[in-house]
């Protein structure tokens, strides 16, 4: 075969695909302008060594074939950009790979590979490796020396723990193609604010035990090595991550607090004033000599971290306002809890403030943070003063309470713009974090005094709470369900009233008849009326199940 018989010998660029090659024709060596060879699907055994003479060759992409090795010569392409290799039978990376100077992109995924060779750090230019679908079990520490790399596929690896070395690779995007969430647990949210974090830490050249301790705390939540390796880490500010860095320094400490207890609070605190706070030898701004214990902020300074020593111990702000400022008696508060409660659900911020200075200090707040949800929600946007207030009530009556979990400042559960679904999903978003707050409450005030949130009743609690909410509406024999305008299926719970005998369910949103299923519970039920409602049409099969009741439709 020659150029001739293809036409080939000035082409830059030859792709022949599933055409059952076996070999490449010697003539194609020769092209000498060539610089992308595709030569995928085909059958492909062996490599002629004259591969070495396509010296203007930047692709070459030999995906399914048979390859098990390749020939030296390929060294000689030193423009080559571009490898394709995948599923091959290649058993292992070959070494004159790592010679190729210029290579940016290495895709050997799908073959046999075990291991990764050392001589992969000479793969200076390399961006992306893909290396998936391989039984590797580990990374080499040499991996760690691509500085280049932003891309690494490893998905449907077989890593038995964490390959240490990705920790050198600051640059990597992509991370979900290191698959490391099916085997190791780890997850891609928490990757992509530990590389985050280990672009800091690069920057402020940490070493590598201190990027090992960053891992292992934020992603295991623990460590074993030198403490001193977790100090530099609290200069970090990414919320979440310091977050974990302090509770860690936390759950280490003996947390008493006693008169001897000498207290540095530095860096930015979230919810302590520093200008609240008492004056005396106990507490301090700085670390001194004679510090016993350690209330970190947010982003400490170089020079503090520097100061911490392996025997300092950590707590947090509720221990130290649970120590400031202890808990009144109860006792004297307990017979006005109803005027506290009408205090903070009044829309004037002068009352949620009263109630507030009422309940300072006393547990009786734990009993109120529905309540006091409410109350936040109502306060103007611009009175930060107030709303503080009410979030470090939250920080020390809620355990592992999270600031990120309260809503936004202009947040209202209710407004006249909001339908019956989106005030449901806000109180679920809202609540549910935290069980201290308890959504039905908030759907019972809002019912009260707006007439909505019956969705949120009627779908999120018990039997038995529906049931005592649903009493109001019964009238006689009968329940007028017509108040609750988006209303779109039978509550499972009217079949708690076996005495009814007309459901009205006018202005509601049926599209179609209730459930038959619950209407036969009902023995003496005999009427339904759904005028009003947008019930186009009523399948033969659902009108005969309903046919046993009178019912009355209008044209809609």
């Amino acid at each position: 075969m020659s150029n001739k018989d293809w036409n080939i010998s000035n082409t830059q660029q030859l792709t022949i695909n599933h055409a059952s090659l076996k070999e490449i024709p010697l003539a194609w060596t020769n092209l000498d302008r060539l610089e992308s060879l595709d030569l995928s699907y085909n059958q492909l055994q062996v490599l002629r060594k004259e591969i070495g003479n396509l010296q203007q060759l930047k692709k070459l992409d030999l995906s399914n074939n048979k390859l098990n090795k390749l020939p030296e010569s390929l060294s000689e392409l030193k423009q080559l950009e571009f490898l394709n290799l995948s599923n091959n039978k290649l058993e292992s990376i070959p070494l004159v790979v790592s010679q190729l100077p210029a290579l940016k992109v290495l895709r050997i995924k799908g073959n046999a590979l075990s291991f990764v060779p050392d001589d992969i750090r000479f793969l200076q230019q390399l961006e992306y490796l893909d290396i998936s679908f391989n039984p590797i079990k580990d990374l080499p520490t040499s991996i760690g020396q691509l500085k280049n790399l932003r891309r690494l596929n490893c998905t449907s690896n077989q890593f038995n723990s964490f390959p240490y070395p990705l920790l050198h690779l600051e640059k990597l995007e992509y991370l979900q193609e290191l698959d490391l969430h099916f085997r190791l647990k780890i997850n891609t949210s928490d990757l992509v604010i530990l590389y985050k974090v280990l672009r800091l830490l690069r920057k402020r050249k940490a070493n590598f035990d201190q990027k090992i301790a960053a891992f292992q705390i934020f992603v295991y939540h623990q460590y074993d090595g030198d403490i001193k390796n977790v100090f530099p880490l609290l200069r970090i500010n990414y919320k979440q991550f310091s977050k974990a860095i302090r509770h860690f320094l936390i759950a280490r400490s003996s947390l008493n607090i006693g008169p001897d207890t000498s207290i540095a609070v530095v860096g930015k605190t979230e919810w302590i004033n520093h200008k609240t706070l008492p004056t005396n030898d106990q507490i301090a701004f700085k670390i001194e000599d004679h510090t016993s214990h350690i209330l970190a902020g947010q982003q400490l300074s170089k020079k503090e971290t520097e100061q911490l020593k392996p025997t300092h111990q950590f707590l947090d702000e509720t221990l130290l306002m649970a120590s400031l400022y202890p808990d009144q008696d109860v006792a004297w508060l307990t017979p006005l809890r109803n005027q506290l409660i009408d205090l903070l659900m009044s829309p004037q911020n002068e009352n949620i403030a009263l109630a507030l200075k009422m309940s300072e200090d006393n547990p009786i707040q734990a009993s109120l943070l529905t309540e006091l949800l409410w109350a936040y929600t109502h306060i103007d946007a611009g009175n930060k003063t107030l709303r503080s207030t009410i979030k470090a009530i939250f920080y020390r009556r809620i355990p592992d309470f999270d600031s990120n979990d309260l809503p936004s400042a202009n947040f209202k559960f209710f407004t006249p713009n909001k339908s019956e679904h989106q005030i449901n999903k806000d109180i679920v978003r809202v609540c549910k974090p935290h069980k201290a707050w308890e959504g039905g409450k908030i759907a019972r005030y809002l019912y009260q005094k707006t007439g909505t949130a019956y969705q949120y009743i009627l779908s999120n609690s018990s039997p038995s709470q529906q049931k005592e909410w649903l009493s109001q509406f019964i009238q006689g024999q009968s329940i007028c369900l017509s108040p609750l305008k988006s209303l779109s299926f039978l509550p499972k719970s009217i079949v708690c009233f076996p005495a009814i005998e007309t459901i009205d369910l006018k202005f509601c949103s049926f599209k179609q008849l209730p459930d038959n299923k619950l209407l036969v519970q009902m023995q003496n039920l005999h009427t339904l009326d759904l005028r009003n409602n947008p019930i186009s049409s009523i399948p033969r099969k659902e009108f005969k199940a309903a046919s046993a009741f009178r019912i009355y439709i209008s044209k809609y």
